[in-house]
């Protein structure tokens, strides 16, 4: 009879001092309360480290009754297996080893049901629990041997738990087990060696340790395998030099090849190892595209075999539909590849490309393409994809592709080159994006001659193409161009790209806005979002609200350009990640308004956040709001140097980009600081250098005036004011003011307004300045608006403060602002009291609220509806009558209506009240 070797009773012994599991306490509790503990990894993941762990932590509590077999060094023999378990289960019930020995040597037919019966039996004499660990039991795979541990665990005493670790599934079913809850499972992602766990590892065999990084960057490149890591600990050896060695540690890598190669690659039968080698070069793989990649059909009997081995193969989804390879072995299978058949990995990685593209999965089909070095399919697949990657706003990427394929492949593809512009535009590489629709317009032309492009064809790209030229313009602001480009498209475009055609009409909204045209506002914005949502694009929404958000704030529309800016951030996070440079177009944006609105610490944390990215691509709108708007927030708390730096970026970037509205912008907030600093040298210096028109009838609005010319008149305001020129200042800020009012310009108003009061103070005309003022708050006091009437200086705000009867002298912006907000609120009739004067009509009857009415102008209506007069409605809600007045003023002016009656029917009809 085979003699019972004793090494193999015991759990193996490690050198040095072994690393305490963070799963051992998940492991021990299932093993003390379920029936069976199963520890399932491939080859070197430490499942018999935990297994002896397990054994130690049960023999520290108290434990006796535990039995240990190591089946791996016992082999598959059925005899032997039994032996050493008998002799095992001996330690705590003796003479059971020679129960077994005499079954055996009395020759009875011992099956694997024969000597479990006989153990059963036996082990029913015990008292307490009972544990027996087995050791690698994926040796006895398929064997009688393997039949009696099966046995074993149906027919064993309930206090009898079992520990087994294998490479693979037992080969026979627990199923029942797991659906009792009696089975514990402990797989190789909780095997993985968490950072902390690697550390103690190393320090355990090094003087010399790596640093927290290179643990972190150990632990991502073998996936926490034990074994990988264990080599890596022997090949720096007492050297240290952690970073080369862990830089080189790969599965081509010598150690790491030899121990796959002989504990896993080569137990394969040859139908498998070559499985195995075809698929190495997927990233990913289902039973299907290994079928196609390696002309087979047998892939998912294979698959399912590999799991059952565990052979370093992981299941990425619950339905086991997708899966991939430790990278390490799949680095060393695909090594073997290189090294065996070369063409062959080129092959498998075309079949996998275009398995890939036919199943719609461009990123795994561009992966595969270039890694098959086949450029001009690759462009192929880009061509037919590169639309929407723009639409959904995968430019990142889209260009990264594109820089992969050779220029004289990609100048082939029209398509291709006509987005790669789009995107040059975006990012303010005008040059380049030119450059490219040039040699697009060429290659068009020449396809055509060759007889490659149809006539049709033709025509469609060259309608991209003028699309690309007008947005060519839209970003050097040349608005001009931009309208008529617009015009010439909507006449010539089909319908069937929604998202080309959203966008002139965006486009249109642009330049409209620029040239003071508001008119066709909601209904072009109705048009153009109609088309986005048809186009199902996320993306094209970011550029939607950045450009309609400052046409709804020079309508007025303060609250719902805010909401826009803020659904636009949301989207861009999803699409980009936080603060990326796709969210700081409307953040930027949206930071201006809420400094308008006196909301500096908000308007701060989003210039904080978004301002370091907001040079890599997006509108000029955005820029003027991040730099001018930026160095007007500090400006306000006296940070010159910060306004200084900012504005100097601004004029740096203009001048880079000709970019001549930021120009413009930026030496208006210049001229101002220097005139707050009454510093009349500098203002005139700034001017002189900034080529500012002497003469202001260059500067007088008309119909072909844009935002440009606005920005050079509030400059050139500003420098008559502190220059001593009052009059004239105000004549030209009158002008602008009378042009806004006519367009229903509200933010123009607002500004002009303060202008022409800053104007009139300076002439010492303090009751024409009380009354431009109090006309432009019934437009300021509902929105919110406040910096203006403090940026331009201490008279203009003394009188703000009189006109509410406030403290003028509260040195704090952000201070003076939260007083006149609440003054705003409390006391919004002494816009309309203190002077006896009502709002101006004017071509703003239109409507421009945002869809709400405030519960107090609510509270109004509804005593409208029951016929009381506002004497009367003011003594219900403890009101002054001229403050009834006013919010009614509000309600005619949002509703677009001037009885009482009609304002309370539009409002029931439109649902904004019950």
């Amino acid at each position: 009879m085979v003699p019972v070797v004793a090494t193999r009773l015991r759990p193996p012994v490690r050198a040095g001092v072994a690393v305490p599991r963070e799963v051992l306490p998940a492991a021990l509790g299932h093993l003390r309360s379920r029936r069976l503990l199963l520890v399932r990894a491939p080859a070197g993941y430490g499942k018999s480290l935990l297994m002896a762990q397990l054994h130690d932590a049960l023999r520290a509590s108290g434990r006796k009754s535990i039995a240990w077999v190591s089946v791996a060094d016992i082999g598959s023999s059925f005899p032997e297996v039994a032996m050493h378990s008998a002799a095992a289960l001996a330690q705590t019930v003796p003479g059971l080893d020679s129960g077994v020995k005499a079954l055996f040597e009395a020759h009875i037919n011992a099956s694997p049901e024969t000597i479990s019966a006989m153990l059963c039996n036996e082990l029913e004499r015990t008292a307490g629990d009972l544990y027996l660990f087995v050791d690698d039991l994926h040796v006895l795979a398929g064997s009688p041997a393997e039949r009696l541990f099966e046995c074993l665990l149906r027919d064993a005493p309930g206090q009898m738990h079992f520990a087994i670790a294998s490479r693979m599934e037992p080969g026979f079913s627990v199923a029942r087990l797991r659906a009792r809850g009696d089975l514990g499972e402990i797989d190789a992602r909780a095997l993985r060696f968490s950072r902390n766990e690697a550390r103690l590892f190393f320090e355990n065999g090094h003087s010399t340790l790596p640093s927290a990084e290179l643990i972190d960057l150990a632990c991502t490149t073998t996936e926490g395998w034990a074994a990988g890591l264990q080599l890596l600990s022997l090949s720096v050896g007492n050297e240290g030099d952690w970073a080369e060695r862990l830089h080189s540690l790969s599965g081509s890598n010598r150690a790491v090849g030899a121990f796959l190669a002989e504990d896993v690659f080569s137990a394969q039968k040859e139908e498998v190892q070559r499985f195995l080698i075809e698929s190495s070069i997927l990233r990913q793989f289902n039973a299907g595209l290994c079928d196609e990649v390696g002309k087979r059909s047998d892939s998912r009997l294979i698959i399912d075999q590999l799991q059952r081995q565990g052979l370093f193969i992981f299941s990425l989804d619950e339905d086991e539909h997708w899966f991939r390879y430790h990278h390490l072995f799949s680095q060393f299978l695909q090594k073997r590849l290189s090294e065996t058949d070369a063409p062959l990995m080129s092959a498998l990685h075309h079949r996998a490309a275009q398995w890939f593209r036919s199943n719609s999965m461009l990123d795994d089909a561009m992966f595969h393409a270039f890694a098959s070095r086949d450029f001009r399919y690759a462009a192929s697949l880009l061509d037919d994809a590169c639309n929407d990657l723009f639409y959904q706003g995968q430019l990142l990427s889209l260009m990264t592709w594109v820089k992969q394929i050779p220029e004289r492949i990609i100048n082939e593809y029209p398509k291709i080159q006509l987005v790669r512009a789009w995107n040059l535009t975006l990012e303010w590489r005008f040059e380049e994006a030119g450059s490219v629709l040039s040699s697009v317009f060429k290659r068009i032309r020449a396809m055509v001659d060759g007889g490659t492009l149809t006539p049709e064809a033709a025509s469609r790209l060259l309608h991209v193409y003028q699309h690309r030229r007008m947005m060519l313009a839209l970003f050097t602001d040349d608005m001009r161009t931009v309208e008529r480009m617009c015009l010439d498209l909507l006449a010539d475009l089909p319908d069937d790209d929604p998202y080309l055609r959203g966008s002139v009409e965006l486009c249109i909204i642009y330049s409209q806005r620029e040239f003071y045209r508001l008119d066709s506002l909601h209904r072009i914005e109705e048009a153009a979002r109609s088309y986005f949502e048809r186009a199902h694009s996320q993306f094209v929404l970011v550029w939607h609200e950045s450009i309609i958000g400052p046409s709804l704030i020079q309508r007025g529309e303060l609250d719902a350009a805010a909401n826009g800016y803020r659904s636009a951030i949301g989207i861009a996070d999803r699409i980009g990640g936080h603060h990326s440079p796709l969210g700081a177009m409307p953040a930027m944006m949206l930071a201006e308004l809420k400094m308008d609105r006196g909301d500096y610490s908000e308007a701060k944390a989003l210039w904080d956040e978004y301002l370091p990215v907001c040079e890599e691509l997006g509108l000029l709108d955005h820029l003027i709001a991040a730099y001018v708007g930026r160095a007007r927030l500090a400006a306000l708390y006296r940070d010159y140097e910060t306004a200084a730096a900012m504005l100097s970026r601004a004029t740096q970037f203009a001048e880079a980009k000709s970019f001549d509205r930021l120009f413009w912008h930026a030496t208006a907030e210049k001229i101002r600081q220097a005139a707050q600093r009454n510093d009349v040298n500098a203002a005139v210096r700034i001017a002189n250098e900034a080529k500012l028109p002497r003469d202001a009838g260059s500067l007088y609005p008309g119909d072909q005036t844009t935002t440009r010319t606005e920005a050079m008149a509030v400059a050139w305001i500003r420098l008559a004011l502190v220059r001593g020129f009052a009059k004239e200042a105000e004549a030209l800020a009158r002008r602008w003011h009378a042009f806004a009012v006519q367009r229903s310009c509200i933010r123009t108003k607002i500004r002009m307004a303060v202008l022409m009061a800053a104007s009139r103070l300076a002439s010492e005309d303090h009751r024409g300045a009380t009354r431009a003022l109090m006309q432009t708050l019934v437009d300021a006091v509902p929105r919110g608006v406040v910096l203006p009437f403090i940026e331009e200086g201490d008279a203009v705000k003394q009188t703000v403060a009189t006109i509410f009867g406030i403290s003028a002298n509260i040195e704090s912006a952000a201070e003076f602002s939260e007083v006149l907000l609440n003054a705003y609120k409390t006391s919004p009739e002494r816009v309309l009291v203190r002077s006896g004067i009502a709002p101006e009509r004017s071509s703003e009857a239109t409507v421009t609220t945002d869809g709400r009415l405030s519960q107090r102008e609510i509270d109004i209506l509804e005593f409208v509806s029951q016929g009381l007069q506002n004497k009367e409605i003011a003594e219900r809600l403890g009101l002054a009558e001229g403050s009834v007045k006013w919010y009614m003023q509000q309600i005619y002016m949002k509703l677009g209506v001037r009885r009482r009656l009609k304002a309370f029917q539009k409002a029931k009809a439109l649902g904004l009240i019950r």
